[in-house]
C-alpha cells in the first residue's frame, strides 16, 4: 500500500471515529466521497457532516453520476447503431454458391 493511501485510510478512520462520537452515522461510501471532495481534509469533512452540507454535496455527486451514466448509455447506443448500419455485405460475385458434391 502506498504512503498516500495509508494516510487516506488513517484520515478516513479518524473521520469515522469523530462522526460516531457526534452520533452521525453516514455510509462508508458517503464518507469517502466527502473526504475526496475536501481533498481528505479531516476538519472540513467533519464540519460538512455536522452542518449537513455533506447532504447537498452527495446529492450533486449522485446527480452528476446519473447524468454521466445516461450520456455513456446514449453514446453506446449511437455507436451500436452506427456500426450496425455500416455492415459490409460481400458482393454477389464473391459468394460461392456452387454445390460441390463428391
Amino acid at each position: 500500500m502506498s504512503k498516500s493511501s495509508e494516510n487516506n485510510r488513517a484520515v478516513f478512520n479518524k473521520v469515522q471515529k469523530k462522526l460516531s462520537k457526534l452520533e452521525i452515522k453516514p455510509k462508508q461510501n458517503d464518507i469517502e466521497l466527502i473526504l475526496d471532495y475536501f481533498n481528505f481534509d479531516l476538519n472540513e469533512t467533519i464540519e460538512a457532516f455536522r452542518n449537513l452540507s455533506a447532504n447537498e454535496i452527495l446529492q450533486d455527486c449522485r446527480q452528476s453520476s446519473t447524468k454521466n451514466k445516461q450520456i455513456h448509455e446514449q453514446r453506446r447506443r449511437t455507436l451500436t447503431l452506427k456500426t450496425s448500419s455500416n455492415l459490409i455485405e460481400p458482393s454477389p460475385s464473391k459468394i460461392d454458391v456452387s454445390c460441390k458434391t463428391k
